[in-house]
Order: structure tokens, then C-alpha cells, then sequence
């Protein structure tokens, strides 16, 4: 009697790497920009900082981004210092309002920014371009990838001049580069338009017949 602990060991097997991947459109952008207003009297900064952030809040509105769209991701007050003969000397604060829209036109991505520019925003650190609902392109790019590893098992099995059993004995999602590319850095004179181009998913199982 085989014991079941050793029967993946004492069975031959035929394994095999099932590879797929898609490439899709863009349905989506997630923009962070925002300012940093440079100063020595603090309160007057952070009064100068809410009232340039109001005003392309307020732009962002008028362009149809609603309150929903719009979350802070960063508010940071860092003192400033220079050093002179190795004495260091007060030089102000920098203020730093960064926020988050997410945007589900596409083609608008460069008037927002642009927008927000107009009204004071002098930081534009990122462009992420992602799916509304990436769990539909994930189930089918490892559908496609489990048929790839099936096709090639099948191949292995031909040339051997051996059967395959009905169904795989193990079928196991590996580990795969994530799906979609790095934020685009920008700065705060990027020219538009802006291009989304296109993103790839991809899926990698093992799969594996005793």
C-alpha cells in the first residue's frame, strides 16, 4: 500500500507552467497632485496653502469630479534649515496638500491636470492608470492561462505516447509581476495631452497530472 504521504513521490507526473496574458484599455486614471507653499510665518502658510487648495477644489467641481472622487493622501509641514559655519539657522516651513482624484473619463485626464495647474497646483507627483473592474480580466486571463497549461501537458503526453487523466491532479496559481505599471511621475509643466496606453494582465499556474 502507497502511503499518502509519499504519493506524489512514488507517482510520475507531468508538470507544466500554464502561461496567459491580455491587454486591455485603460477605464480609469488616479491623479495626485496638490501644493507646497514655501514660508516663514506658519499660520500664514497654511491660510495661503487651504485657500490655493480650495480654489482647484472648487475648479474640479465645476468640471464634474464630485467629493467622492477626491481624497487627501498627504498633508505634511516640514521646518526648514540652512547652515552656516556649522550653525544652523531657521529658514521656514514648507506646506504640502497632496491629494487623490480618481477619474473614470479617460480622455479628460489631461484638463484636470492642467486644470489644477491653472488654479495653484504645483506639485503633480503621479498618473496611475487602472481598471474600474480589473477581477473580470484577472478570471479570464487565468482561465486562459489553466487551457495554456492543459494544451501543453497534452503536447508532453503525445510525445511520450502516454494518457492523460480526465482532469489535472493539481492546478495552483503562481506568482506573477503585477498587472499593471508603475504611476507615471510628472512634473508640474507635463504636457498634454496625456497618453494611457495599454495595460497587460497576466496569470501563471501550475499544473500538474499523476
Amino acid at each position: 500500500m502507497i502511503d499518502p504521504a509519499n504519493r506524489e513521490m512514488e507517482l510520475p507526473q507531468i508538470k507544466v507552467i500554464g502561461e496567459a496574458e491580455l491587454t486591455v484599455a485603460p477605464d480609469q486614471a488616479i491623479v495626485t497632485l496638490g501644493v507646497t507653499t514655501e514660508t516663514l510665518e506658519l499660520r500664514q502658510g497654511q491660510s495661503e496653502n487651504s485657500a490655493t487648495m480650495t480654489a482647484i477644489l472648487d475648479e474640479l467641481r465645476r468640471l464634474g469630479i464630485g467629493d467622492e472622487k477626491i481624497a487627501t493622501v498627504l498633508y505634511q509641514i516640514d521646518s526648514k534649515y540652512n547652515y552656516e559655519d556649522g550653525v544652523s539657522i531657521f529658514a521656514g516651513y514648507d506646506i504640502t496638500h497632496l491629494f487623490q482624484i480618481t477619474i473614470e473619463e479617460i480622455n479628460i485626464v489631461g484638463t484636470i491636470v492642467d486644470a489644477a495647474v491653472e488654479k495653484g497646483a504645483n506639485t503633480v507627483r503621479a498618473i496611475q492608470f487602472t481598471l474600474q473592474r480589473p477581477d473580470a480580466y484577472r478570471q479570464q486571463v487565468l482561465q486562459l492561462a489553466v487551457e495554456n497549461g492543459i494544451s501543453k501537458a497534452q503536447s508532453i503526453a503525445t510525445t511520450l505516447g502516454v494518457l492523460l487523466p480526465p482532469y489535472p491532479s493539481k492546478v495552483e496559481e503562481q506568482g506573477h509581476p503585477p498587472d499593471f505599471p508603475a504611476p507615471r511621475l510628472l512634473s508640474a509643466s507635463a504636457a498634454t495631452p496625456i497618453q494611457p496606453g495599454q495595460l497587460t494582465i497576466r496569470a501563471q499556474v501550475l499544473v500538474a497530472y499523476e
